[in-house]
């Protein structure tokens, strides 16, 4: 119930209660540990808590070293450690091993913007878009790949648009 209470915050983007709730779950008897790690590591990493998210993605991935979402959660968390090298390994294994995961397309493309293989960031977000994903971030991403690689007019008209459609990211 807990853990459930937790998933429900977490979709609802209530992280500091979530954290308690999923800190809560893993107190329990015979918890689901690696579902909590993983949802502790995603709560924690949204909190900036950096290094405490990278603790309990590591620990759910030895509980479940196969599982591609961790893989994803792992690189995500690189990334925002400045670590892109290694978040590109990660997302690199993800989505070879599940092509169509687009989070892990917009997270490998995330590393090779802060790499600055901006060539390469643009292929994997263009992928994603036609794909249909459409979060403000990917857009984002491909507006500063295209800045750096001389399509300055494309990067202003989706930059425009996500300003049009996601008014809040640019908060």
């Amino acid at each position: 119930l807990l853990q459930r209470l937790g998933a429900v915050l977490l979709r609802q983007l209530r992280d500091a209660e979530a954290l308690q709730a999923l800190d809560a779950a893993l107190q329990a008897p015979q918890p689901d540990t690696v579902n909590l790690q993983n949802q502790s590591g995603i709560v924690l990493k949204r909190l900036g808590r950096y290094d405490e998210a990278w603790q309990a993605l590591t620990q759910a991935h030895d509980g479940a070293p196969d599982n591609v979402g961790i893989w994803v959660n792992l690189g995500d968390c690189l990334n925002e450690m400045g670590r892109r090298t290694e978040a590109a390994q990660w997302l690199t294994r993800a989505l070879q091993a599940a092509p169509q995961l687009q989070e892990a397309r917009v997270n490998l493309a995330a590393s090779y913007l802060g790499l600055e293989r901006y060539e390469e960031a643009a292929q994997l977000l263009e992928q994603a878009l036609a794909a249909g994903h459409r979060s403000a971030a990917a857009r984002l991403g491909l507006a500063e790949a295209w800045m750096h690689l001389g399509r300055s007019s494309h990067a202003l008209a989706l930059a425009r648009e996500v300003a049009a459609t996601a008014p809040d990211h640019f908060e």
